[in-house]
């Protein structure tokens, strides 16, 4: 007598609650089984619930001038390169910027923004402003943000022309599928760096004489100015370029890096309920008093560390940690690089699968 096969069939809950704990590169291989599978995946209650779940495996992405590499574990210190499809190395790009698990790239002198997610290996271009004409000199600045209450990404692009106003553009990734919208906004102002912080795109201007943090309201599309803290204006030498804006531990943070050379410590200011808290961040003294150190350039944040580097001349890259809650310091080596230019930034990225290839057919040329 013939053995019967036997046949288990899994209630699709527990599917999804299995599922949901797996990384992205077991998914993607799952999408091809079945049409379950597939469906399964795409559903957009499971990408949310999935990305929730893999905060716990944070990765993080190595930036070193056009080349990215990936790191699996941060202690290791091992870098991988990362090769993603229709991805142009060729081109360096002024502005990445990493919001829940998606990376918007842009250029300072081009309209053209790539959306790239690192999980899926996907990047897409998003199409170009049809209502502006091309202006020479114009300063393009791009950065997008996360509503997570309605779950949409927005990518606000600003244009500064010489002696003539802002002009502001807010593409919605999913929805806004053949051009972009002018919206009103602050006439003068000039991008620098931002971060996203609780829906909300905050931004670092430097138009001169004064440097100010402005805000946009990713579900509203309203802007507001932030006020930053009376001593500022104490300290202007330099410009913004001393400054970086940040997200440590869930708020918005300002890094002061202007007197490190000369103190040895920097300054963070946190934005608390009302007004800002100053924070002091002192460089180790074994690392202070070596002349090699004075090359330590800030690279990121991840969650509640400030992420810094420094390459040495033998050609060794340490990465330095400090976590503003503990207020302590830990390092490591990076490995790996095919090259040994600087470190420009270290993004920390939760998994998401978000489906960048629905945004637009465009690809990036």
């Amino acid at each position: 007598m013939e053995p019967t096969a036997l046949i288990i069939s899994i209630p699709r809950d527990i599917i999804f609650d299995i599922f949901s704990t797996l990384p992205v590169k077991s998914l993607m291989r799952f999408k091809s089984v079945s049409k379950f599978y597939n469906s399964l995946v795409c559903e957009s209650v499971f990408v949310d619930i999935h990305q929730c779940r893999s905060r716990s495996r944070i990765k993080y992405i190595v930036r070193q001038r056009a080349k990215l590499y990936t790191i699996e574990a941060m202690e290791e210190g091992k870098v991988s390169p990362l090769h993603i499809d229709n991805f142009c190395e060729k081109l360096f790009y002024n502005y990445i910027m990493c919001v829940n698990g998606l990376f918007c790239c842009s250029m300072r002198n081009v309209d053209g923004v790539a959306i790239c997610n690192p999980s899926t290996k996907v990047v897409r271009s998003l199409p170009r402003l049809k209502d502006c004409p091309k202006i020479d000199c114009a300063e393009y600045f791009c950065s997008m943000g996360f509503d997570p209450e309605e779950k949409t990404y927005k990518v606000l692009m600003t244009i500064n022309v010489f002696a003539k106003p802002t002009r502001n553009w807010v593409f919605t990734l999913g929805r806004d599928e053949e051009s972009w919208r002018e919206i009103k906004g602050i006439t003068d102002f000039v991008g620098k760096n931002a971060v996203c912080v609780s829906g909300v795109i905050y931004m670092l201007s430097y138009s001169k004489p004064n440097i100010f943090v402005l805000g946009f309201d990713v579900k509203s599309e309203n802007f507001r100015m932030i006020t930053l803290w009376n001593s500022l204006d104490e300290h202007m030498i330099g410009g913004s370029y001393n400054y970086n804006i940040l997200k440590v531990n869930g708020k918005l943070a300002i890094l002061d890096k202007k007197i490190w050379y000369l103190e040895g410590n920097f300054d963070l200011w946190i934005l608390g309920k009302e007004e800002w808290e100053k924070h002091m961040i002192e460089i180790p003294a074994e690392h202070w008093t070596s002349p090699e150190f004075k090359r330590l350039t800030f690279c990121g944040t991840c969650d509640r560390e400030i992420l810094f580097t420094n390459k040495f001349a033998s050609g060794q890259f340490i990465c330095l940690c400090y976590n503003v809650t503990e207020k302590r310091w830990r390092n490591f080596e990076i490995q790996g690089f095919s090259e040994q230019s600087s470190i420009n930034e270290i993004y920390c990225y939760d998994e998401s699968l978000f489906p960048v290839e629905r945004i637009c057919n465009l690809f990036l040329n």
